[in-house]
């Protein structure tokens, strides 16, 4: 018979932590509208789109329309890099924020008619993005 032993039969508090923060998440997720709009932009979270005048609606993965979404819902606020890191639904202290700006990245090359110009999703140096909502977008 193996032995057992208390750890065995609890699961790791980061385990449990992030498991409670996905089961937010999905709550909130489910009462939100399914269109997020920021200025002519908008997210359709339901068929995972992108839509802003004058281009076609861009398709986007699961983690890419949560990250857009949490921009735009904070749109022309910095929003920091653990901030996003969170809506992905991990922890990168370590390597220092890349996978959030990997997938930034990502979301420019989609979104962005220059991704190394952007101009829905600029860079806060020192924070993280901001999600630009107005016609001005410098």
């Amino acid at each position: 018979m193996p032995s057992r032993n208390a750890e065995n039969d609890f699961p790791r508090r980061k385990g449990l932590g992030s498991l409670i923060a996905r089961v937010f998440r999905r709550r909130r997720a489910a009462r939100s509208p399914l269109i997020v709009e920021a200025g002519d932009a908008a997210l359709d979270r339901g068929a995972l789109r992108f839509t802003a005048p004058p281009g076609p609606p861009v398709s986007l993965t699961p983690i890419e329309a949560r990250l857009l979404e949490y921009l735009m819902r904070h749109a022309d606020t910095a929003v920091s890099h653990a901030a996003l890191l969170e809506q992905i639904g991990g922890d990168d202290a370590a390597s220092g924020g890349s996978r959030a700006d990997l997938f930034i990245r990502g979301l420019r090359i989609k979104i962005e008619d220059d991704p190394d110009r952007p101009e829905w999703i600029r860079t806060v140096p020192g924070v993280g993005y901001m999600f630009r909502s107005g016609p001005d977008r410098p």
